[in-house]
């Protein structure tokens, strides 16, 4: 790269009154003499075309000197981070100190918090030690919702197609599902969440006495650190929309029946199925608090009676967990919306693990498309109402049939989304998706379903 008066630029830069400074600062030498450039006389200049060619070389050597830069000058990084805390600190109503020795800035961003009623834009901040669950007030203004510790803490992520762009933050107090705007943005999160965790988890073994661990384990020798252990750590809770039946009975839920969240698994549950209610070691264990049927036969064993003066999540009414109380409320209620299903479509749920594929499919019924939770496993095709729901409406095995894709647009639906079911003597099974990869991953694993091996 040809720049006319280099030789007479470096010569004034080494004869200059401050090259004892710059030599000591690389990034400033290298911008001193960028700066000198633009004062001493050029017989020439370089074309727009010539400097654009070697644009890039300069951009690899300010990234490589801004690298090599922060790493010899250390307190550079550390006065950044200083400011950011204190502008975060700025941006939170209220009075909490948020600026602490040793916690550092890593990420934040608004993501989407899935609640029982639907998606609501919440803003995050992660720091070294700390997540910070906010709520937007203004432009720019916060109120906080939860401080969640990293120690403890777990991300766990989907197996569903369709919720690649959602994961789930496990912690001790507080724990729940966020959707990003796209799998990338996800996986920014994820990778920078994990490794915070990883981080923290690896700074405090640094410092924990020896005895300590052991005593923490033994306590709770059944669990790795950062695993969901019932009654201990706060449940991700199964939002509304995704259910349409009790999770234990499978009543089918309705304006007056409606929907209970249990404290423990966090399982979506009819009124009849939660009427038990016991402390939670996670919520602090001096008030009860409701809980599904299954959680209260693991957890009452181990909570043992409920205290006198125990109250209820809802209200201050004083309960105690007695046997005869919860035997008669199931007399009175027990079948109330409780469907005769066959044992056929109990054996798979919509969301099993082992299944083949799943996922939501547009399913042609008369003259309109019903959007339904489809599920292929074990060569036989399931559906349901909803992705969480624990009982099919339905199960078509698969062996015998034609999967086929469409020559041509049906119903005003592009035929690239579209296949069919058929079956001699039978009508065929039409449906759609909202995208040309999963039509295709929906044939692949249909067909495969129907070749008996």
């Amino acid at each position: 790269m040809f720049i006319p008066n280099l030789k007479e630029a470096f010569e004034l830069v080494f004869k200059n009154e401050y090259n004892i400074l710059i030599s000591r600062n690389k990034l400033g030498y290298l911008l001193f003499t960028l700066n000198l450039f633009a004062i001493v006389p050029c017989k020439s200049q370089l074309s727009l075309s010539a400097f654009l060619h070697r644009a890039h070389r300069v951009n690899a050597l300010l990234h490589s000197v801004y690298q090599e830069y922060f790493t010899e000058f250390p307190g550079i990084r550390t006065e950044d981070n200083a400011q950011k805390l204190i502008s975060i600190q700025n941006s939170i109503m209220g009075h909490k100190e948020i600026i602490k020795p040793g916690r550092l800035f890593v990420k934040e961003g608004e993501l989407m918090k899935l609640s029982r009623k639907g998606m609501q834009p919440r803003w995050f901040v992660l720091f070294n030690d700390l997540l910070l669950y906010l709520t937007p007030v203004q432009h720019g203004v916060y109120r906080i919702n939860h401080e969640l510790p990293l120690t403890g803490m777990k991300v766990a992520i989907p197996i569903q197609q369709d919720y690649q762009n959602e994961f789930s933050i496990i912690s001790v107090t507080r724990s729940f599902t966020l959707a990003a705007r796209s799998q990338e943005e996800r996986q920014e999160w994820i990778v920078a969440l994990t490794k915070a965790i990883e981080e923290n988890a690896s700074k405090r073994s640094t410092f924990t006495n020896i005895r300590l661990q052991r005593r923490m384990q033994d306590r709770n020798s059944e669990d790795d650190e950062g695993d969901f252990v019932l009654g201990r750590k706060a449940p991700v809770w199964i939002p509304d929309a995704r259910v349409t039946m009790c999770q234990l009975c499978t009543s089918e839920f309705t304006v007056t029946f409606r929907r209970h969240h249990c404290r423990a698994c966090g399982k979506v549950i009819c009124s009849v199925c939660s009427s038990n209610r016991i402390p939670l070691a996670y919520l602090g264990g001096n008030k009860v608090y409701r809980v599904c049927d299954e959680c209260y036969s693991k957890l009452g064993t181990e909570t043992g009676s409920t205290p006198e003066n125990g109250e209820t999540d809802s209200d201050n009414q004083q309960i105690a967990v007695k046997p005869h109380l919860r035997t008669e409320h199931r007399h009175t209620n027990r079948h109330r919306g409780k469907r005769n299903l066959p044992s056929v479509l109990k054996e798979v749920c919509a969301n099993d693990q082992g299944s083949t594929i799943s996922g939501y499919l547009q399913k042609r019924i008369g003259k309109s498309w019903k959007k339904e939770w489809f599920v292929v496993k074990d060569k036989v095709l399931y559906e349901y109402k909803a992705s969480e729901d624990v009982a099919a409406l339905s199960s078509t095995p698969l062996l015998g049939y034609n999967i086929e894709s469409f020559s041509e647009d049906y119903e005003n639906v592009n035929m690239s989304l579209l296949f069919q079911l058929t079956h001699p003597g039978q009508a065929p099974i039409v449906f759609h998706t909202d995208s040309v990869g999963s039509t295709e991953r929906w044939i692949a694993a249909l067909k495969e379903a129907s070749i008996l091996e």
